[in-house]
């Protein structure tokens, strides 16, 4: 009787602790954010974006490294944390990985973000889908091993903004001469439904007003003046709200 009692005290002792860490765990401060990607990231510069978004909504410690290799697959960046010892390092050390698998999915996709993170420290996972590539595609590849994952969905949330007769834009906009390449128009919608994802935040409470003021944005779009271009802005803003809330 008295081993019982013991253990029953012993248990109960155990749950704050138990739930102290799972709190410590939730509320885990942000520090090192790491984007992985290739070309499609790197025309979009989603992660200058997202960086931008952090300073105007005051993340202002937050450290943002990138890596967008042209052609680069989660292979690429699973054998790099091999081979590489700086970038094991900023894996190792980052609180939340975003990351793009290229142009399409890969049989190999899988097994190389579980190969990468067993080089993490538990982060956050935010995997990025771009517009033209559905996020059923990793989605169903993630839900039964990796269902903590977040998703960027940006397919279905520009989609959703380009679909009504007064869209703001339209798929020449937000796309560069090839009409493959995200452009930074579309980068700035992606880091918007990043840092609604990272910091699970509604989006209609993250501000973005400055980054009108970056050139970039104008390239593709009809706007002139940075005046006409903080409109449009505005306007995919309310998209963006309308689709993720």
């Amino acid at each position: 009787m008295k081993r019982i009692v013991v253990f029953l005290l012993a248990v109960c002792l155990c749950f704050p602790f138990i739930s102290c860490t799972k709190e410590e765990k939730e509320n885990k401060v942000i520090s090192d954010i790491l984007f992985l990607g290739d070309d499609l990231m790197e025309t979009s510069k989603v992660y200058e974006y997202f960086e931008e978004l952090c300073r105007i909504n005051g993340k202002t410690s937050v450290s943002i490294t990138h890596y967008a290799l042209e052609d680069a697959r989660m292979y690429t960046y699973a054998d790099m944390c091999k081979e590489d010892k700086e970038f094991r390092s900023l894996v190792k050390n980052a609180d939340v990985i975003l990351f793009q698998e290229g142009s399409a999915e890969t049989a190999t996709t899988l097994e190389s973000v579980t190969k990468l993170l067993e080089y993490a420290d538990d982060p956050l996972v935010v995997c990025i889908s771009y517009y033209g590539y559905p996020r059923w595609m990793h989605r169903n590849i993630f839900l039964n091993s990796h269902p903590d994952f977040r998703y960027a969905d940006s397919n279905t949330v520009i989609g959703g903004i380009l679909t009504p007769e007064d869209a703001p834009v339209g798929y020449e906009h937000l796309y560069e001469d090839d009409y493959r390449h995200p452009n930074e128009l579309n980068g700035f919608i992606v880091s918007l439904i990043c840092y609604s994802k990272v910091y699970d935040v509604k989006p209609a409470n993250i501000k973005w007003q400055g980054i009108e003021e970056k050139q970039g944005l104008m390239v593709g779009t009809p706007c002139t003046t940075a005046a006409e271009l903080a409109e449009l802005l505005s306007e995919l803003h309310k998209g963006v709200i309308k689709h993720i809330n």
